[in-house]
């Protein structure tokens, strides 16, 4: 998979730093790990850089672990600091946009992404 890299198979250490980034979208850079189950997916936004409404048929939690997001999940929206999170059920359409600072982000996906998609 291009996009993505395989948790090893024995524990070991892994950084973020070995992991080919991506750009879905202007001002947003992604990397991605596959593990057996689950998929954990860094963002890191640029300031107002906003992650268009798309849907898929994992269930996703978003954890923001820096700056702000606004979360728009089914048509509602929802305001999240840095410690905080939101789960997004499967196929429900969701999106992101930065606040004014930014943002950081990790994103548990269950179960694990298959091919290379486009939504991430």
């Amino acid at each position: 998979m291009a996009d993505a890299t395989a948790f090893p198979a024995e524990p070991e250490a892994l950084s973020w730093a070995h992991v080919p980034p991506r750009r879905p979208h202007p001002g947003i850079e992604t990397r991605r790990v596959d593990g057996q189950g689950m998929t954990l997916v860094e963002y890191r936004f640029d300031p107002a850089a906003r992650f268009p409404v798309h849907h898929h048929p994992e269930e996703q939690v978003s954890v923001v672990t820096g700056g702000s997001v606004v979360f728009h999940v089914d048509g509602r929206e929802v305001e999240l600091q840095a410690g905080q999170m939101v789960r997004v059920a499967p196929h429900v359409p969701h999106g992101a946009t930065a606040g004014p600072a930014g943002a950081t982000m990790l994103n548990v996906l269950a179960p694990r992404r298959r091919g290379d998609v486009v939504y991430d």
